[in-house]
């Protein structure tokens, strides 16, 4: 299997990207988590996307356009892959899915 060059958590509905730095054995690689910042378009967007209704209101979530760059300054961490294809934290249940780019996704309506 060919080295992923990035990993996208699933938290559920969000999303978070990680960058793979190295791949340590056949199923471990060495990733840390990427900078994210929401556009400023985007921000003014949301924002007028906003409608009331339900518990609190509904945002759009399709308009959102994140800026993602490499962190240096995170904690490089071990995963590893799994008989699923998809790579975890030991003791983790949530997956880190292989990509050939970074995906940020935050789910407002939550």
């Amino acid at each position: 299997m060919e080295t992923p060059k990035y990993l996208n958590k699933r938290f559920y509905t969000d999303i978070k990207p990680f960058e793979v730095l190295r791949q340590i054995s056949a199923t471990k690689l060495l990733v840390r988590s990427m900078k994210v910042e929401l556009e400023e378009d985007s921000k003014k967007k949301l924002n007028d996307s906003f409608t009331p209704g339900g518990f609190v209101g509904h945002f759009d979530n399709s308009l959102q356009e994140w800026i993602i760059t490499p962190d240096p300054s995170a904690t490089p961490f071990e995963v590893r892959r799994r008989k699923d294809g998809f790579y975890y934290l030991s003791k983790g249940c949530l997956p880190f899915v292989p990509s050939d780019h970074p995906v940020f996704f935050h789910d407002y309506n939550f």
